[in-house]
């Protein structure tokens, strides 16, 4: 039997301006790490006008099998399994969910699970949020798919992903619904 993980958040906009969303972040009061930006510019290059909608479970390595923590690779296949049911979040979501997410509780940190991007150095990186002394932020650790994961890391899955091409048109939208 498939378990359930109730949705958390569900957050929606669409890819066209890099600098947008980064200077939306910045106007904010939030931080974005140098590696965030490398990787945000890399992905929104790189890929065609998108909009997404995606509802998002937080979910601990313990919440899916694993009691000492595990592997990024590990976690990704596990929470995909017939068991779990979970997806690998969107690049997008994490700026998305940013730039709505203005109530983080101080200490929070959310870890990404999505397939990595490449520095400019092809380090392997993911994107997380967090608050930390009042300060919004969103950067990208290492995301190797064998770097372990602390078993008391708050991970973010995608319950589902809703994705159609983009008419350049449209306008920036970025929402994220409680």
């Amino acid at each position: 039997m498939k378990r359930r993980f109730p949705v958390w958040r569900t957050v929606s906009g669409n890819n066209f301006s890099c600098e947008y969303l980064i200077q939306l972040m910045k106007d904010s009061g939030m931080e974005i790490s140098k590696s965030a930006s490398e990787i945000l510019n890399k992905f929104v290059y790189t890929s065609s006008p998108v909009e997404i909608e995606a509802d998002l479970a937080v979910v601990s390595s313990e919440d899916i099998g694993f009691t000492e923590g595990a592997k990024l690779k590990e976690l990704i296949e596990r929470g995909e399994s017939k068991e779990f049911g979970l997806r690998r979040c969107h690049a997008l979501v994490a700026p998305f969910l940013r730039i709505a997410y203005f109530n983080q509780p101080e200490g929070e940190r959310l870890m990404v699970v999505m397939d990595p991007i490449c520095d400019s150095a092809k380090v392997p990186r993911i994107f997380s949020l967090g608050a930390d002394k009042g300060l919004l932020w969103l950067g990208a650790p290492y995301g190797n798919l064998e770097g372990f994961w602390d078993k008391d890391c708050r991970l973010l899955y995608a319950l589902s992903v809703r994705e159609r091409a983009a008419s350049s048109k449209q306008k920036h939208i970025f929402r994220a619904l409680a």
